[in-house]
């Protein structure tokens, strides 16, 4: 058994290695002028994470450990270090018990020079209640602000059934196979504060009670940096509940 599936764990072990180094180089030993700065922020009503990766010369280059007088800031409070581990390297780390809508970072490089960068993005929920979805209308979904044009939202649906054990048991089945979660295909109106539903991506998914939740990501390059760098903002809605109907 171990060997059938060997050969698919070292294509699976060279792919994650591939994407980015999880090699560390500490900063003393790096031309500040090949530093990356790449910025992550997961949001949700009640919680906010972020963190900060520099790494040598782009975005898959090793990672960089920062010595004073290098350090990285976020919001005036220096990041926590946290150490290379099992496929990652040195990374800075922050959080707070709530929703922290603006972000700003102060990273000194090695030579005390000082790179600013900000991002912000307002929460994203869907107001609807008691909110019903026909898999021959589809469903219209209000939203608690408008959807802005440097934004992107993904709409997703899983059923509060649980999928049986195993789903390739009737692979030779005439009936179609169930689904229990899937990504919605919406459209959006001018105000681009409601969305509607397509029937067409409820194709096959049960009936019944389900919960509705998007997910809002905001892109942008960092506004100063030496070798560029990237700025990431995801926001998970609250779940709603949803009632799934034919």
């Amino acid at each position: 058994m171990l060997k059938k599936y060997l050969p698919v764990f070292i294509v699976f072990l060279f792919g994650v290695l591939g994407c980015a180094s999880t090699d560390t180089v500490e900063s003393t030993k790096v031309s500040p002028g090949e530093i990356y700065q790449s910025y992550i922020i997961n949001g949700t009503k009640n919680s906010t994470s972020v963190n900060a990766t520099f790494r040598v010369g782009g975005s898959t280059g090793s990672t960089v450990d920062l010595d004073a007088p290098a350090k990285v800031e976020h919001n005036g409070k220096e990041m926590n270090e946290s150490k290379p581990g099992f496929f990652k390297g040195t990374d800075y780390n922050d959080s707070a018990n709530q929703f922290v809508p603006n972000h700003k970072f102060r990273f000194t490089d090695a030579a005390g020079k000082v790179w600013e960068n900000e991002i912000s993005v307002e929460g994203l929920e869907i107001t609807s209640q008691n909110l019903s979805v026909s898999k021959t209308n589809g469903a219209t979904i209000t939203l608690s602000r408008a959807i802005g044009k440097d934004e992107n939202v993904e709409f997703n649906l899983t059923s509060d059934k649980t999928p049986p054990a195993s789903s390739n048991s009737n692979s030779n089945a005439k009936t179609p196979e169930k689904n229990y979660s899937t990504s919605l295909k919406v459209d959006f109106d001018e105000s681009r504060t409601v969305a509607k539903i397509e029937p067409s991506s409820l194709k096959n998914f049960v009936d019944g009670t389900a919960k509705i939740y998007l997910t809002l990501r905001k892109n942008k390059s960092t506004q100063q940096a030496a070798k560029g760098g990237s700025m990431d903002f995801n926001y998970e809605s609250q779940k709603i509940a949803v009632n799934v109907l034919n």
